[in-house]
């Protein structure tokens, strides 16, 4: 008997359980409370004598793939019901070899792409003024290809870079850079360097003014200096010799010599001024017109502008004060070498793209090509008509590929093989017995397979595809056959001899009825009905697991004695417990229903303040979709309470047009916290605590709205329920 000690694994933590198990053991459990991961515990107790059916087992043992005709399922080698498929091998030779409607069509869809390249091919020749330009070979029978040769002259010319589509276009922006380049040109030019290093020295020496004050000292000093070489007599003086240098001088030609100095220094430093300050002025226009390019940054702009401004201001100060050291240095031309080191960088690259676009314009049928190939690079219709030939190519592949399959086929009907008969032969004789209105043959397509057909006459033979739980129900057929060691029909006597695989020690049924429809649940349900009670008279132990209420109380209800229910619960703190349920409590169908009502409805009423201590929250999304689904399957057959099923619920609840938007903001976010999310994972999540609780109130308010009666049953004990929910009603719906 197996036993759980120290389950570890998910969210049960070190946890043992202290209860037996019988020989059929059912286990309820809502999404994310740990059924799996105790299912997989059990079945890795003993993996070599456990069976387990569940969602993988379905994915890894029966393949459904959907085709053109229905579904088709992978069991083994092919087998045929040779009546049925000669006759229907003949339909599909005779439909495949007279339909030409996929030639015809390919045909016309290649002729479409070519004469769109074609129209392109005259567009180009027209704009760019070239005969020089040919449509690429064999264009009418692989227009595709040629599609691809005219895209590949998008990157084909290294020397090509521009996307003009006509002559006009790379004339007029030949021209346009032509005027923008004029514009480039450095301010100041002829100021090099040995220029700016005088202006510097002038600014720094100091000149004097004749007339001035200065002037007249030196001329005092001069005078001085005749009396001082004994020179103040009446005579004309003469050349002497100087006391204190030993030279001999003239002291009326020195004197002259001087002030005539000063007067020319001064004229010439005035005059300088006056062209520098011109030359500001000049380049201040410069500026502005090289500002409307915007090819020269701003601020590098702003900057030159400012220095020539103080420039002007230091012009004005020195012709004012010649006799003045301004004290300038070597940055006084800073922002204006700035800017003509930018102006020369952004015309040498103006005149880069100038001698790219003159080689573009020299080599137009390069550019008209490399036109061609963007144009229909953009063109939705070439897209389209691509699409379509593919399309129409498969399809043709498909069809002679199916002859061919089918003529092949016809040829080896009789060459059939004995090992697959048998399990078709009881899975079918199975499907019947539940009264499924399918049954399955072998393949026409290959040797590996069943396809599924409608239980109808040969005049109307018709392929079936299998919904879901259709497969999941001839999953469980496969499941149940492969728990015998042997499993055969006697035709004679029609009786059944079989024998239980020895080596089994446990059976693991993990949600066995998951996403089916309410038809396939009845046919599911007794197919595992019928398993128990034939496997509970054996010595091996089963076990259900199931998040259907319904389901928990509709299986094994045939099995007399030796039947245990248990549910799996996770708390709020995320950790998975198993309960054993008595028999007494299996009668009431409402008590867990119930019990999540109330938790619901308690979570939905809290204030603020008490919402922001809950650190559970997560934890009730799953618990409102329990309840929509639970009310949704048992009064409105709706299996599913997700978005697909948006208008059903909308129907059926009476749902108001304000409300729509609300209903389904509720649906996305107890979807979206479901399937086995952590209850602990807040700090994940970006869904707060608030939304959870708005979507649990819209929930309440919708079912109040429906079924008030039921609403007030549930809520029995809690006070102020029905006036809440009226407060809950969306905007915009009236009371």
């Amino acid at each position: 008997m197996i036993e759980l000690n120290n389950v570890n694994t998910k969210s049960f933590h070190n946890y043992s359980f202290n209860g037996r198990f019988d020989k059929v053991n059912l286990f309820f459990g809502q999404n994310g409370s740990g059924k799996t991961a105790l299912s997989g515990w059990i079945s890795a107790l003993d993996s070599d004598h456990s069976r387990v059916f569940d969602t993988a087992y379905v994915e890894r043992e029966v393949r459904n793939t959907e085709t053109i005709r229905g579904s088709k399922i992978i069991v083994g080698k092919e087998q045929i019901d040779s009546v049925d498929k000669i006759a229907y091998c003949q339909k599909i030779i005779s439909s495949l070899e007279s339909d030409t409607s996929a030639s015809t069509e390919l045909k016309s869809a290649k002729s479409a792409l070519a004469k769109i390249m074609s129209d392109e091919i005259a567009t180009a020749k027209r704009n760019f003024q070239s005969n020089a330009i040919h449509q690429k070979a064999n264009a009418q029978s692989n227009p595709i290809r040629a599609l691809e040769q005219w895209k590949d002259e998008i990157h084909h010319y290294k020397d090509v870079k521009s996307k003009f589509s006509s002559f006009e276009d790379i004339d007029q922006a030949i021209r346009q850079m032509t005027v923008e380049r004029d514009y480039l040109v450095p301010i100041l030019q002829e100021y090099d360097q040995t220029k700016r290093k005088k202006f510097i020295d002038a600014m720094n020496t100091p000149v004097l003014e004749p007339e001035s004050s200065v002037a007249s000292n030196v001329a005092e000093w001069l005078s001085r200096g005749l009396i001082l070489h004994n020179f103040q007599d009446d005579e004309e003086p003469e050349l002497t010799t100087c006391l204190f240098c030993g030279n001999e001088i003239d002291p009326e030609k020195v004197k002259s010599y001087i002030s005539d100095r000063i007067d020319n220094e001064y004229a010439k430093l005035i005059a300088a001024i006056g062209q520098f300050q011109k030359n500001l002025a000049d380049s201040l226009i410069e500026l502005s017109q090289l500002q409307v390019t915007g090819k020269v940054d701003e601020k590098i702009i702003d900057s030159a502008r400012e220095q020539i401004t103080n420039l002007q201001t230091v012009l004005t100060d020195k012709h004012h004060h010649t006799d003045q050291d301004l004290g300038l240095g070597e940055d006084v031309f800073s922002g204006i070498l700035a800017v003509n080191d930018t102006i020369r960088q952004v015309r040498d690259e103006a005149d880069a793209g100038l001698a790219q676009l003159r080689h573009e314009q020299d080599n137009i049928e390069k550019l008209a090509k490399r036109s061609i190939g963007l144009a229909l690079q953009e063109r939705q219709d070439v897209d389209a008509a691509v699409q379509q030939i593919g399309s129409v190519e498969k399809r043709l592949d498909e069809e002679n590929r199916s002859l061919e399959l089918t003529k092949d086929f016809l040829k080896k009907l009789n060459e059939k093989s004995s090992d697959l008969e048998g399990f078709l032969s009881l899975m079918n004789g199975t499907l019947k017995t539940v009264g499924m209105d399918f049954h399955l043959q072998f393949s026409a397509t290959d040797t590996t397979s069943f396809e599924v057909v409608e239980n109808e006459s040969n005049e109307s033979f018709q392929f079936h595809s299998l919904s879901e739980g259709e497969v999941r129900l001839v999953a469980f057929v496969k499941f149940y056959f492969g728990l015998f060691s042997e499993y055969k029909v006697d035709k004679e006597t029609q009786s059944i001899l079989r024998k239980i695989d020895p080596t089994i020690r446990a059976i693991i049924l993990d949600d066995p009825i998951t996403s089916v429809d309410s038809n396939n649940r009845y046919f599911m349900t007794s197919l595992i009905n019928s398993f128990l009670d034939e496997f509970s008279k054996e010595s091996v132990e089963t076990f259900v697991f199931t998040h259907s209420l319904y389901d928990f109380h509709n299986i094994a209800y045939l099995v007399n004695g030796g039947v245990a229910h248990f549910r799996v619960t996770k708390d709020v703190h995320g950790e998975s417990e198993i309960t054993a349920i008595e028999s007494d409590s299996m009668k009431n169908f409402s008590d867990d229903y119930h019990s999540t009502f109330i938790e619901v409805a308690s979570f939905a009423m809290l204030g603020k303040q008490r919402l922001a201590e809950k650190v559970n929250y997560l934890y009730f999304g799953n618990q409102c979709r329990f309840l929509l689904e639970t009310h949704a399957r048992s009064n409105y057959n709706i299996e599913n309470a997700t978005n697909n099923a948006l208008s059903q619920i909308l129907d059926v609840y009476n749902v108001p047009k304000p409300a729509e938007p609300q209903v389904r903001r509720m649906l996305d976010t107890i979807n979206s916290l479901s399937h086995g999310m952590s209850f602990n994972w807040d700090y994940t999540s970006g869904i707060p605590a608030k939304e959870i609780q708005q979507a649990a109130r819209t929930l309440l308010w919708m079912l109040s709205n429906k079924d008030r009666q039921h609403v007030e049953a549930m809520a029995r004990g809690l006070s102020g329920l029905m006036k809440s929910c009226e407060s809950w009603r969306p905007v915009g719906v009236g009371v």
